[in-house]
């Protein structure tokens, strides 16, 4: 069975086009002309501004209609895990006071300290993250390069995890995005994640604006999830996406 949280609460946390005008301007009659001359002059001036000014719009057209239109920024999901596989460009990793950056493959591992255990779930399509509470371990997902989310923020989009919940947290748990260390935002997780039914799939949403609050620098984006705590914990984690539409409706919402 899948559930998907949702709450009444929501929390407070703390717009070009120029026209160009061309004015083409009559040359005055030279001093000494003939009367004549110079209002034959002056209609020839008139039937010549005229016949520019008509030019002049009709080069405006064809160069307006020669202009390509913008293309809209897709509104589409952005994949961090998918049924437990890390999305192309990213790279999944673990953890704690040793090494903070060990590299998850298709193999279970554990961090360098063996305060977490992570291991991929073919059958079950998602990945499983045990922490044993001897210390603090984080499992996170991170871009290969930093990402700009501004995107995703005008679209008013949500971090949302597909995930089980397979003992509940003894501690503290934190929900991270990142921006370049010490460039991040929190989320304190963790009676959330106490009160989530245990062993069923649950659907949590973070609404992005949530992080901005909190300082995410969303132009320079390069850890989109960590999950931290010193606690003893086992989560089971099938999906991550940054999800356009979702941020009002998110489990936490700061809208």
């Amino acid at each position: 069975m899948l559930y998907s949280i949702q709450t009444s609460h929501r929390f407070s946390i703390g717009s070009f086009s120029a026209l160009l005008l061309s004015v083409f301007a009559v040359a005055p009659a030279l001093a000494g002309d003939p009367p004549s001359a110079v209002a034959a002059d002056a209609s020839l001036e008139v039937a010549i501004d005229s016949s520019v000014s008509s030019e002049a719009e009709i080069i405006t057209e064809a160069e307006a209609e020669l202009t390509p239109e913008p293309i809209p920024t897709p509104v589409v999901d952005r994949v961090i895990l998918s049924s437990g596989v890390v999305s192309e460009g990213q790279v999944m990793l673990i953890g704690d006071k040793k090494q903070w950056d060990t590299f998850v493959g298709a193999d279970p591992i554990a961090s360098a300290s063996g305060y977490l255990v992570v291991e991929p779930d073919a059958d079950l399509q998602a990945i499983k993250a045990r922490w044993n509470g001897k210390g603090e371990a984080q499992f996170f997902v991170a871009h290969a390069s930093p990402t700009d989310y501004s995107q995703d923020l005008a679209h008013e989009s949500a971090l949302v995890m597909l995930l089980q919940v397979l003992e509940k947290p003894k501690k503290k748990v934190l929900l991270r995005m990142g921006c370049g260390y010490p460039c991040a935002s929190n989320a304190d997780i963790t009676k959330l994640l106490k009160a989530l039914p245990p062993k069923e799939w649950i659907r949590l949403s973070f609404d992005l604006q949530c992080f901005v609050d909190g300082g995410l620098d969303v132009t320079h984006v390069d850890t989109p999830l960590l999950i931290t705590s010193k606690g003893k914990m086992a989560l089971l984690i099938s999906d991550v996406r940054i999800a356009p539409g979702m941020g009002s409706q998110a489990t936490i919402s700061c809208r």
